[in-house]
């Protein structure tokens, strides 16, 4: 029964905070602002004294049932004795704290209720309440067993604690079990994910919300998450219970697996020829085909010329035509000649700095960072004195996007929002997605994943509506790593799926292996540790096949994962590549970044310490 006598005055603070959930600690509690003093019980028997007292709603106990219940091996003289100095001991440790929640006379025990707040009185009254938002504050509660590890040798005390540990897993697995299908029925369906990988933590056992799991993961276009969940139910039942799924989880399996197969088998490959002027709706360039008719040896010639002239903006967009029809070798090499011969020359043009084009070869700008932010910060000066708007802005973003990149978070946002009063007079579409672009990639650095989403889904309604499927593919891919910042959820594996399909049905190569890495973090956040695997092992195998210096450090991130999240973990293996990562950043002129420092929590302080 929970306690009808802890009403309190709203202004009248706590004396005491009590946790048996997940372990004990006892808290004091003082002042109007709450600060915190743990207070130490000095012994198990204490500990399990109070926590017996707490279950019972503070009722008073006879002396003779709490030395039987601790030591009842004992002699009964001996185990009074017993009770006696632990007793004192509790007194001590709460008067070094200046508590009193013990109401001891010469005949029983009790608990002061006036005061004290128990997380296992609050987990049943909101249990009792039922509603949604009850019920996830008592999940919320539930950090763990009652009394956590902790283990006692006598026989009738054990029993005691084993019966109320089950009792509490119950209430806590049918509440979770209940919130699950409530926020299911209301379509919130990413909060439903959580609550049943919450419910998965208490009893992996629980098929149920396997399959529960499996159809929200479908249901999200998942289908290849929703086939690991699958695997891995089935492994933890061989290994725990050694059974098989039930036939409704197989039949939801083959569905699931049925309907994917289908949707593959539509899927088109590009052309072999390379024609992706036309569906692709690349940038246009003058005196190059950009229907059916356009293939790569135009392209080519059209670089031969081009080239003479020494004109950066048009050989980058022959050599970003050269990466999508699948020569990205030949695109990588043609953009490195044109890019030394800008530099030696002393020209930099602002369009090599905007969104995917400054990932290909920013390493060959690394030393050059500061340099080129004070050279565009004057170009669009200049610019602006010509009233020369769409250039203006294009600079100004531009220098955004390389402050940001160097971790300069000040200049950034002064180039945005000068860039951002533009955007109004420079009237231009593309002009705008590009800078929601950078503005996103700003948030997602600061680690606002919620600020990031809002710019990344106005850049992305953008491009879909002017059909220009690269760019939104990439900002699906993006908009996903945004909402990582708050955890796994659902939406962002949606996007992560959503962006990796896309571009393997458009052949774009060049973020393939980045969305792939950020889906492994998302499928190890899931505890979906294969599927994870599989997609660090694909990033890895797509930058070998297409090599850009931007891709390693994020790979080397989810390698790190990989080997921290195995069944066996290899924590100093993945500290080193955590450092490698660290160091490749640094070479690159990458600026650290706040969303980087969530991938292994466990290893960031270390990390960081060396560098």
């Amino acid at each position: 029964m929970v306690p009808t006598n802890r009403q309190r005055a709203a202004s009248r603070p706590l004396s005491a905070w009590l946790q048996l959930f997940g372990g004990f600690r006892l808290e004091a509690r003082s002042g109007q602002n709450g600060i915190a003093c743990p207070v130490d019980i000095p012994t198990a028997k204490g500990r399990a004294l109070i926590a017996y007292l707490a279950v019972g709603s503070g009722a008073r106990v006879t002396r003779e049932r709490l030395s039987a219940l601790l030591w009842g091996e004992s002699e009964a003289r001996k185990a009074r004795q017993n009770l006696r100095q632990v007793l004192v001991k509790i007194e001590r440790a709460l008067s070094a704290r200046g508590l009193s929640i013990l109401d001891i006379d010469k005949r029983s025990v009790g608990l002061r209720l006036d005061g004290l707040s128990v997380d296992i009185w609050d987990f049943e009254s909101l249990v009792a309440v039922g509603t949604p938002a009850a019920l996830a504050k008592a999940t919320r509660l539930y950090a763990g067993d009652f009394l956590g590890p902790e283990d006692f040798e006598t026989i009738e005390f054990g029993e005691w604690l084993s019966e109320q540990r089950s009792r509490y897993q119950d209430l806590a697995l049918a509440s979770l079990s209940i919130l699950a299908d409530r926020q299911c029925a209301t379509r919130h369906n990413s909060a439903a994910v959580g609550t049943l990988r919450s419910l998965l933590a208490i009893d992996p056992c629980h098929e149920p919300a396997h399959r529960q799991l499996m159809s929200l993961y479908d249901a999200a276009g998942m289908a290849d998450v929703a086939l690991a969940q699958y695997r891995t139910c089935k492994s933890i039942l061989r290994r725990d219970l050694d059974v098989a799924p039930d036939t409704a989880t197989e039949a939801l399996y083959r569905k699931i697996q049925d309907s994917l197969a289908t949707k593959r088998a539509a899927i088109k490959p590009p052309d072999d020829r390379g024609d992706v002027a036309t569906d692709r709706r690349l940038p246009s360039i003058d005196g190059i085909a950009s229907g059916p008719q356009a293939t790569v040896v135009s392209v080519e010639a059209e670089w031969a010329q081009r080239l003479k002239n020494r004109d950066p903006g048009t050989c980058f967009a022959l050599s970003q035509s050269l990466m999508l029809s699948g020569r990205a070798c030949d695109a990588v090499a043609h953009a490195r000649r044109a890019l030394w011969r800008s530099v030696q020359s002393g020209r930099t043009d602002p369009f090599w700095f905007l969104a995917e084009r400054i990932m290909f070869r920013m390493h060959l700008y690394a030393p050059r960072l500061s340099v080129l932010c004070r050279e565009l910060t004057g170009r669009a000066a200049d610019f602006l004195g010509r009233s020369e708007w769409r250039a203006a802005l294009e600079s100004l973003t531009a220098n955004a996007m390389i402050a940001g990149l160097a971790g300069k978070a000040e200049a950034m946002h002064r180039s945005l929002a000068d860039a951002e009063d533009l955007l109004a007079r420079a009237r231009g579409v593309g002009a705008e997605i590009e800078w929601h672009q950078v503005a996103g990639f700003g948030r997602v650095w600061s680690g606002d994943g919620g600020g990031a989403c809002e710019h990344f889904d106005r850049a992305l309604s953008l491009a879909t509506a002017a059909g220009n499927l690269v760019r939104a593919a990439m900002l699906r891919g993006f908009r996903g790593r945004a909402r990582l910042l708050d955890g796994p959820g659902l939406e962002a594996g949606r996007d992560l799926t959503a962006a990796i399909d896309m571009t393997e049905q458009l052949g774009h190569v060049p973020y393939a292996p980045l969305f792939h890495t950020w889906m492994a973090e998302f499928c190890f956040g899931e505890g979906l540790v294969d599927l994870g695997k599989t997609h660090a092992d694909r990033a890895q195998h797509l930058n070998r096949e297409c090599p850009q210096a931007w891709c390693h450090a994020p790979i080397l991130r989810a390698r790190a994962l990989v080997y921290a999240k195995a069944d066996q973990p290899d924590l100093a293996r993945a500290a080193r590549l955590l450092d490698q990562s660290r160091a490749l950043q640094a070479s690159l002129g990458f600026a650290p970044r706040a969303h980087n420092r969530a991938v292994l929590p466990e290893l960031e302080d270390s990390v960081a310490l060396r560098h």
